[in-house]
C-alpha cells in the first residue's frame, strides 16, 4: 500500500483520509449511503420506525481488505465486513442486490454461450399504463399473469429469459408506473421465420394484458459480436427496482410503495436460465459479491482498512 493519503478538504482534520482517496471505484458507497440516510428519515416521517432504524444503521462502518497490486501497481479494495439492513428499499441494499444479480449472470454467461453458441440476445421492455400507488399490488399481479400468458403464446420462441420489475413515480400525479425489463435469449431461427417486429410484439403484449389500448414496448436485438453491449444491457435489466430519486420524493408514496410491494419478486428467471441462475442458499449475503471476471487475491501482508460514514459531509472516512 502506498503512503497514507492526507486530505486538505475544509472541515476535516488534516490527517483525515476518505474511502475515495483509496479507491474512486468505491465512490458509490458515499452516494448510496447518503440516499439511505434520506430514506430512513422519510420512513420515520410516515411511522415506519422499524424500517427507519434499520436503514439508518445500515452499513455505517465498512471493512475492506486490500487485493494484491496488478502490474501497474494499482491495488483494489474488497469488502470483507459490514452490517446490511436488507430492507427492500434501502438504496445501499438495493444497489448491492443488483450487483449480486449482475455478477451471477455474468459468471454464468460463458457457460450459457458454450451450451448455446448460436443463440442471440434481445433486450425488451414491456409496459402498461400508470396506476394509483394504492393499486400497485393488483397491477403487479396482473403484470405477472400477463407475462405468463405471453410466454404461452405460440409465437414465443425464447429459450431463456431474466426479467426485472421497475417501478417509477410520476412526478405530477404521484401515480406508479410498473413495467418489465427483460433479457431474452432466442435461437437463430428467430431472426428468420420466427421474427416479430416491435409492432407485432406490442399486439401480442396487448392481448396478454387484456387491455383496450396498445401498450408501449421496446425490443432491441443485441449484435452477436458486441459483448460490451450485452453486458451493458445485463446491467440495465438488473438495476435497481425503484430509482433512489423516486424513493426520496415523498414519504407517503414511499410508505405506500413499501406496503404494496411486500413479498413480491423483483427479479424472475425462466427457460434454461433457471438452470444457470439457480437461487443461491446465501442469497442474502450482500458482502461476497463477484464484480469482476477474475477472483481478486487478497494481500495477506496488509491490515484491513476501516471506514465510518460521516453524516455531516456525506462521505466515508477512515477510522
Amino acid at each position: 500500500m502506498k503512503n497514507k493519503i492526507i486530505s486538505d478538504s475544509p472541515g476535516y482534520p488534516v490527517d483525515t483520509s476518505f474511502l475515495t482517496d483509496f479507491s474512486q471505484k468505491d465512490k458509490p458507497w458515499d452516494d448510496h449511503k447518503s440516499e439511505s440516510v434520506r430514506v430512513a428519515d422519510l420512513y420515520n416521517q410516515n411511522k415506519f420506525t422499524k424500517y427507519s432504524d434499520r436503514v439508518s444503521d445500515c452499513s455505517n462502518r465498512l471493512a475492506f481488505a486490500i487485493t494484491k497490486a496488478n502490474e501497474a501497481g494499482e491495488c483494489k479494495l474488497k469488502l470483507t465486513g459490514t452490517q446490511f439492513c436488507r430492507v427492500r428499499h434501502c438504496p445501499v441494499c438495493q444497489w448491492r442486490r443488483s450487483l449480486k444479480w449482475r455478477g451471477r449472470f455474468l459468471e454464468a454467461l460463458p457457460k450459457i454461450r458454450l451450451a448455446y453458441p448460436s443463440h442471440r440476445f434481445i433486450f425488451a421492455t414491456l409496459t402498461q399504463r400508470n396506476c394509483p400507488i394504492s393499486e400497485l399490488r393488483s397491477n403487479l399481479i396482473h403484470l405477472g399473469e400477463s407475462f405468463v400468458r405471453l410466454t404461452r403464446n405460440k409465437a414465443w420462441s425464447v429459450t431463456g429469459w431474466v426479467r426485472s420489475t421497475e417501478i417509477t413515480r410520476n412526478s405530477s400525479t404521484g401515480e406508479a408506473h410498473p413495467h418489465y425489463h427483460c433479457l431474452l435469449m432466442v435461437p437463430p431461427v428467430y431472426f428468420g421465420r420466427d421474427y416479430l417486429s416491435t409492432a407485432k410484439w406490442a399486439e401480442k403484449w396487448q392481448k396478454s394484458l387484456k387491455v383496450d389500448y396498445l401498450p408501449i414496448v421496446h425490443f432491441k436485438a443485441i449484435k452477436a459480436h458486441l459483448e460490451a453491449n450485452l453486458i451493458e444491457q445485463v446491467c440495465h435489466v438488473l438495476k435497481y427496482s425503484v430509482k433512489p430519486a423516486d424513493l426520496m420524493a415523498d414519504p407517503n408514496w414511499l410508505g405506500e410503495l413499501t406496503t404494496q410491494v411486500a413479498n413480491t419478486r423483483a427479479v424472475a428467471t425462466g427457460g434454461i436460465f433457471k438452470k444457470y441462475l439457480a437461487e443461491e442458499k446465501d442469497d442474502d449475503n450482500l458482502i461476497n459479491i463477484k464484480e469482476d471476471s477474475e477472483e481478486e487475491e487478497i494481500d495477506q501482508e496488509e491490515a484491513e482498512l476501516f471506514f465510518k460514514f460521516h453524516h455531516q459531509h456525506k462521505k466515508y472516512t477512515r477510522v
